[in-house]
């Protein structure tokens, strides 16, 4: 799978025909392969990996939108590291990404990846720090539209199929997280 600590690939096959793709990345990126005790939260390097296999030549029938690249600190540059974005907005074929990554919001949650004993008080913050991401209710990124905005994002492609424009809620909230 190349890489794919977000296994996408096998959702991005023609036939299955997705238009969307929730991705919840909770990778611990920009650390050596041999070094998995590491703590840390994504950098995009998980969905540019997929990015990258689909530009190989073998691929290229695979549409999957253009990713900042991750090796060269575009994609923390550009801060989707820290909030919801979606790519592939202005794409006609191929679905379109909603990427949730793993931040701070309330509780550190960036644990080693071979880590696998958790307090009470840590498997809680876990959780209430991914139902802020989730949600979007946090003192940091608290959005009230983000329902509506991820609605908006998951019926997209099939209003574009219908030949029904954006609505201007829809418009909004692409213009606020297109990546």
């Amino acid at each position: 799978m190349a890489q794919e600590n977000l296994p996408l690939f096998p959702l991005l096959q023609p036939s299955r025909k997705v238009d969307v793709i929730l991705a919840l990345d909770a990778t611990v990126n920009g650390h050596a392969f041999d070094a998995p005790n590491v703590d840390g939260y994504p950098n995009g390097t998980a969905l540019y990996q997929t990015y990258l296999k689909l530009q190989n030549p073998d691929f290229q029938n695979y549409p999957f939108p253009e990713i900042p690249n991750s090796l060269k600190n575009n994609f923390v540059s550009g801060g989707y590291n820290k909030r919801p974005t979606f790519f592939g907005c202005k794409m006609e074929s191929g679905p379109l990404i909603i990427y949730l990554p793993n931040y701070f919001a309330s509780h550190r949650t960036d644990m080693k990846t071979l880590q696998t004993d958790f307090t009470g008080d840590e498997i809680d913050g876990f959780f209430k720090n991914s139902f802020l991401i989730a949600t979007q209710k946090n003192s940091t990124l608290n959005d009230p539209e983000w329902p509506e905005c991820l609605a908006c994002a998951l019926i997209d492609k099939q209003q574009k199929r219908l030949n029904n424009p954006r609505t201007p809620q829809c418009i909004r909230c692409f213009k606020k997280y297109c990546g």
